[in-house]
């Protein structure tokens, strides 16, 4: 939905969604960092898995960037 959108519109319109479903940062950063803990096992060879996670820590930095206290709990 927000493929259209220049990344940093993109990006605080996801965020607001996000907000609207959840309610609070904290429920924000809680998410992100349980997807974190529970991201499965990676093979060095499994090129998609990598990819999809390199994706995952880019979404997690720009988290980072935009919600207060979300650096210190995910550093």
């Amino acid at each position: 939905m927000y493929f259209l959108m220049d990344s940093r519109n993109a990006y605080r319109r996801a965020i607001d969604r996000v907000k609207e479903r959840f309610s609070s940062d904290f429920a924000i950063m809680k998410a992100f960092e349980e997807k974190l803990d529970s991201w499965p096992r990676m093979r060095y060879n499994d090129v998609k898995m990598i990819v999809k996670f390199a994706d995952f820590i880019s979404q997690c930095k720009t988290a980072m960037e935009q919600i207060k206290d979300f650096k210190n709990i995910l550093n």
